[in-house]
């Protein structure tokens, strides 16, 4: 089955509400191809790029092997997605992709592409931008914490720098930026 994608584009502009996503989700889980819900995303309509980023998170939540069809367009832009809403959706997605690496419990195809060389700068780069923006969103900062921690054990500028990260966060931060800061620092411990 493939993506009506006008539909898609109509719906996502006119409907926004959780339960809306999750319908939208169920509907298109038996597509073969999510490129084309992926494209939808590097629109230049904010409310389209978002929500498009949140249906294949909320498809990704559902069933984490669908990545597969989009993720190596994913990780090709993940350094310079601007949106910081659907940034958060791809974070999100990462970080769940990099959970099941260390539970063993993802595909050999998706660790392979995860663990190029590439894909991996890509995705310290984008994190590592996103962190350093002047104005962000802490369950973005979350999301690129705990999906840098992951490298953190192999690379110890990534350890140094999110412990710089998490100080800042405990002086200048809100509540929850206190308790991201203090989940990294245990992360960062084991």
């Amino acid at each position: 089955m493939r993506v009506d994608i006008d539909y898609l584009r109509k719906s996502l502009l006119d409907r926004w509400s959780k339960d809306d996503m999750d319908l939208l989700a169920e509907q298109i889980m038996e597509c073969e191809n999510l490129k084309d819900v992926y494209m939808l995303s590097k629109d230049t309509e904010p409310k389209l790029v978002f929500r498009s980023a949140w249906l294949l998170q909320k498809v990704c939540e559902k069933d984490l092997n669908r990545v597969e069809t989009f993720l190596d367009l994913l990780l090709n832009d993940f350094d310079r997605i601007e949106n910081h809403s659907a940034f958060r959706s791809y974070a999100k997605i990462i970080s769940m992709l990099l959970s099941r690496i260390a539970m063993g419990t993802l595909s050999d195809r998706l660790i392979a592409i995860l663990s190029e060389e590439k894909n991996v700068e890509r995705i310290i780069e984008g994190c590592f931008n996103y962190i350093i923006k002047e104005k962000r969103i802490i369950s973005v900062i979350s999301h690129c914490c705990d999906i840098l921690s992951y490298y953190a054990k192999d690379k110890d500028w990534i350890r140094e720098q999110l412990l710089i990260e998490s100080d800042k966060m405990l002086v200048n931060g809100s509540a929850a930026s206190v308790v991201c800061s203090r989940r990294l620092k245990e992360r960062l411990k084991s």
